[in-house]
């Protein structure tokens, strides 16, 4: 039989974008005892100049995102030796700002991007769906969480 090692974790939300908790240190930590190869830490890219945010605590501020990367940069150096750790960015598709988001995207040094769709017409999407979840859809996702270094530590 062929043993697999666990698969890395690539969209590690942190205390950053003000909808995860903790210290991006404990989530390098819980990786390595987990036996993670690699993790990412997504950060929920800042929205752009003149776009109005629907709901709070989604994304990193403009003004806190270079302590994200900055942070981040300290641990992939730290950890080298442990674990590949990855600096992201997760960023919503808004059609009106695309030109303004990839421009912005160039000005940090991330290993990836994450796509994502959380809004339509300004309607927040995850919302809306949580609505409809039956309760045992909800109580699942609440025991597992989204991440498997985050264990289920989202707040709502």
């Amino acid at each position: 039989m062929t043993t697999c090692c666990p698969a890395p974790d690539l969209h590690i939300h942190t205390r950053y974008c003000g909808h995860a908790g903790g210290e991006l240190d404990a989530y390098v930590l819980h990786a390595i005892q987990m036996g993670l190869p690699e993790i990412g830490f997504a950060g929920h890219f800042p929205y752009p100049d003149g776009f109005v945010e629907t709901v709070p605590n989604c994304v990193i501020p403009a003004r806190d995102f270079p302590l994200f990367v900055e942070e981040a940069l300290r641990l992939q150096s730290r950890y080298k030796e442990s674990i590949a750790i990855r600096l992201a960015a997760e960023i919503d598709f808004l059609p009106d700002f695309t030109e303004q988001i990839r421009s912005a995207l160039t000005q940090w040094p991330l290993d990836y991007v994450i796509g994502s769709v959380h809004m339509l017409d300004g309607i927040p999407l995850s919302i809306t769906i949580w609505r409809y979840l039956s309760p045992a859809s909800r109580s699942w996702a609440a025991r597992t969480g989204c991440g498997s270094v985050t264990g289920g530590r989202w707040r709502r």
